[in-house]
């Protein structure tokens, strides 16, 4: 049985900002326990951390 099967759900719709730290994890945890994980484009939103030899956003 899957994780998704236990919850009584078979997904996760995320929205949220800063992307690449809090809603990642978010997503990379729900991913670990089978669920299946819609992230909203339009409605996600992180800071430009380039100047701090991070990935490019966008």
């Amino acid at each position: 049985m899957e994780a998704s099967d236990e919850a009584g759900g078979g997904g996760l719709v995320v929205a949220g900002t800063q992307t690449d730290a809090c809603v990642r994890s978010t997503i990379h945890g729900a991913c670990a326990r089978g669920y299946d994980v819609t992230l909203v484009d339009d409605a996600r939103a992180t800071e430009d951390l380039s100047a701090y030899c991070a990935p490019r956003t966008g």
